[in-house]
């Protein structure tokens, strides 16, 4: 379940937890939404099967990245983020709070 800027959470068989947003400026929440689902359904194709649940938190985070990212543009389509900018903002959060 997404919660906008504030991250989401998600529950499994096994598991559930919350995995909180990046921290950006918003100026446009068009299109967040349709990124989040695209990105977390790239990463869940890209997931063998029998590690779908311990790689849910990351495909997780990837999927907020990118909704964090599309916020920071105006539009829809315009503003959905690449992959490689969508790797570069998870870097670019995990040097500033390293």
């Amino acid at each position: 379940m997404t919660l906008g800027a504030q991250g989401s959470y998600f529950r499994t068989a096994r598991a559930d937890g919350f995995i909180p947003a990046l921290p950006v400026t918003a100026i446009d929440s068009t299109g967040c939404g349709d990124a989040f689902v695209g990105a977390l359904l790239t990463q869940l194709t890209r997931t063998d099967k029998t590690e779908l649940e311990t790689r849910l938190p990351a495909a997780l985070r990837f999927a907020n990245a990118a909704g964090a990212l599309t916020a920071t543009r105006r539009g829809a389509i315009p503003a959905l983020p690449t992959y490689q900018e969508t790797l570069a903002l998870l870097a670019a959060h995990d040097a500033a709070v390293s």
